[in-house]
């Protein structure tokens, strides 16, 4: 989908101050599991950035997001609907010198409302339920960022950066209606939560069937890069994130749906703990081609492991024209809370209560994999 009244904006700012202006379509599609009910989304995000003088920028942004079916919508046992998420952003590069170049930027995502299927376990033969998840989220942050080049033009040149982000997501989750898949029999949110006091149930599960409002989550994100590029066509860079979290982020319960589209796409199933990317990228002329692997792990009781593996292909066409195409690959494991059985020793670390009066312990669970098509075109005035 193409923001129009944006471009117009930003084209209506005349050449002497838009410097250039990109546009990317992305489409994801995933499993839909346990962990992650989502199956996909599509999302259209255009940016653009305004020279004021050699040294300052000013940059904008838009993007909206819109969920694909889920499973239950699908079969029909519940009609699922939500709204548009629109995210913006605003932001302003300065320059003081060669080397040194100073970030900050603002994100906003007003509140919308979705409807998602997911399927639940009603029985110990395995009888499956359609449950219809309702979820309001909203989300603002700001990141502010330092980077070093040495700007020189020998064979080996480096740049470093650092930065920090601080976010703010609002949440509230409910199960509101479940049915049972074969039947057609009607089950309460409180049938579930008795069943899950015994038996395996995933935790964003769990969250979304107790009655909770306004869910609030703060955090900050710690960023870290270096680059060395080699005979000035390679790039070979490692990056990495730290998260920390001022609530208890497992409290949002399906993260996966409580934060896409707010904080960008391609997000994994569960909260952060830390990730790790490292990347190569080569130029070959006017084409390039950039490769990168990234490994990460989710906060206890929010999610097991992620890794995910990417290849960004870019060619450009003339001095101001050139388009991408970007294809991604990712694989995520959730985690469970198991209660102990009897005779057996809660562990040292990892516990987690299934049920009142009960000590369990989290364990992998079901796996999510998903991959991603983003399709971009810039044009630098």
């Amino acid at each position: 989908m193409r923001l129009v009244g944006f471009v117009i904006a930003v084209l209506a700012a005349g050449p002497a101050l838009a410097s250039s202006v990109s546009d990317e379509a992305a489409f994801n599609s995933a499993q839909s599991t346990g962990s992650n009910p989502r199956t996909g989304y599509m999302s259209d995000s255009l940016n653009a950035s305004f020279d004021v003088t050699e040294q300052l920028s000013l940059n904008a942004g838009a993007m909206i997001t819109l969920e694909g079916r889920t499973p239950a919508a699908a079969r029909g046992q519940f009609g699922t609907s939500g709204s548009s998420i629109m995210a913006f952003s605003a932001g302003l590069d300065w320059e003081p010198t060669d080397n040194w170049s100073l970030g900050a930027t603002f994100d906003l995502s007003p509140q919308s409302t979705q409807f998602v299927g997911t399927q639940v376990q009603l029985s110990t033969s395995g009888t499956q339920g359609d449950a219809l998840l309702r979820s309001q989220t909203s989300s603002y942050d700001g990141a502010f960022d330092l980077s070093y080049d040495t700007a020189g033009d020998s064979d080996l040149e480096f740049s470093f950066m650092g930065g920090v982000t601080f976010s703010h997501l609002d949440a509230d989750q409910a199960i509101v209606r479940v049915r049972n898949a074969a039947t057609g029999a009607a089950s309460t949110p409180q049938q579930i939560r008795d069943y899950c006091v015994s038996h395996k149930c995933p935790s964003g599960l769990l969250q979304a069937l107790r009655p909770q409002t306004g869910v609030t989550l703060d955090s900050q994100r710690f960023s870290l890069g270096a680059t060395a590029t080699v005979a000035r066509d390679t790039d070979l860079a490692l990056s990495g994130d730290y998260y920390h979290y001022q609530q208890d982020p497992t409290a949002v319960g399906f993260f996966s749906v409580a934060t896409v589209g707010h904080f960008g796409a391609g997000l994994p199933i569960a909260p952060l703990h830390y990730m790790i990317r490292p990347e190569v990228l080569h130029r070959f002329g006017d084409f390039s081609a950039k490769l990168w692997v990234q490994a990460g792990k989710y906060v206890e009781g929010g999610g097991d492991t992620t890794k995910g593996i990417g290849l960004k292909l870019q060619y450009k066409f003339t001095k101001k024209f050139r388009t991408w195409l970007t294809v991604t690959g990712q694989s995520d494991i959730g985690v469970q809370c198991t209660p102990l059985s009897p005779g057996q020793q809660p562990p040292s670390s990892g516990q987690c209560v299934p049920g009142a009066g009960q000590i369990g312990f989290y364990e992998p669970s079901d796996t999510t994999n998903s991959g991603s098509v983003s399709l971009g075109a810039g044009y630098r005035f």
